[in-house]
């Protein structure tokens, strides 16, 4: 069994117990008091009842208390196995907390989102710094600004479709990156649709294989390695679109509701 145990200091260990059988003890009386060993050569009878408090009244209530939760007894039963405790692990300072601040993240806070706190824990040659954060913080090693962007899809973890919005103009256009690490614009290579303003792309899975999908107002396109295979034209045009690995859902502008899917 593992457990856990803290000092005044608000360090804390990792323990783990294990039961090791004891020999040569012959009793234990409900109140969990052990008789003598008889290794020893002495009387083996249990050891008489401490009186816990000098008021008989509350004697009588411990031991009616005990008797609702152990049951009743002739005073003997088998000797427990003795605790074997083992230090598994160590953790300085894990509480007792004497400051806490708020650090930023990242190269830009506002665009992280996520804080870190950063703790003075501990007692003198005891004490450490915690550093806490909620999720797990990306190492960010560069910031590009993207004005006037709309969305962002990963597709087939090949490529990234950047969707913009021109407001000075109201129009939209979509760009089409590598999704590698060089993240480079992709021109001539992807068949995706680039005049037009991406509501929705992802991949659709089956059993047959993949395809890729970019959903735009007027319909959607259905790619394979980036080439179109297909174009579906969407009465009255798309208003809302959401997904998952085998089908897509589209929202009509006239608040009709289509389901998608791949067939063999």
């Amino acid at each position: 069994a593992g457990a856990g145990r803290g000092d005044a200091t608000g360090n804390a260990e990792m323990v783990k117990t294990e039961g090791v059988d004891v020999e040569d003890v012959e009793d234990i009386d409900m109140f969990g008091k052990r008789g003598k060993d008889s290794s020893r050569g002495n009387d083996s009878r249990p050891a008489k009842k401490t009186k816990v408090a000098d008021d008989e009244v509350y004697e009588e209530y411990l031991e009616a208390d005990l008797l609702s939760i152990f049951g009743e007894s002739d005073g003997t039963v088998s000797a427990p196995s003795e605790i074997e405790i083992q230090v598994m692990d160590s953790l300085i300072s894990l509480g007792a907390m004497r400051k806490l601040i708020a650090a930023p993240t990242g190269a830009n806070q506002d665009q992280c989102g996520a804080r870190t706190f950063v703790g003075c824990c501990g007692t003198g040659s005891n004490g450490a710094l915690a550093i806490l954060q909620r999720g797990i913080a990306p190492d960010i090693i560069t910031t590009i600004p993207l004005r006037d962007l709309s969305g962002m899809w990963v597709v087939s973890d090949s490529y990234l479709l950047l969707g913009f919005c021109d407001s000075e103009k109201g129009s939209h256009h979509t760009k089409v990156l590598s999704a590698a690490a060089d993240l480079r614009e992709l021109t001539d290579d992807v068949e995706f649709l680039r005049d037009s303003e991406t509501v929705s792309a992802g991949t659709l899975v089956n059993d047959s294989g993949t395809l890729e999908y970019q959903v735009h107002r007027e319909g959607i396109c259905v790619l394979s390695s980036g080439k179109r295979v297909q174009d579906l034209i969407i009465e009255g045009g798309v208003a809302k679109a959401a997904s998952c690995s085998t089908h897509v859902a589209i929202m009509t502008v006239d608040g009709v509701g289509d389901l998608y899917g791949m067939v063999d």
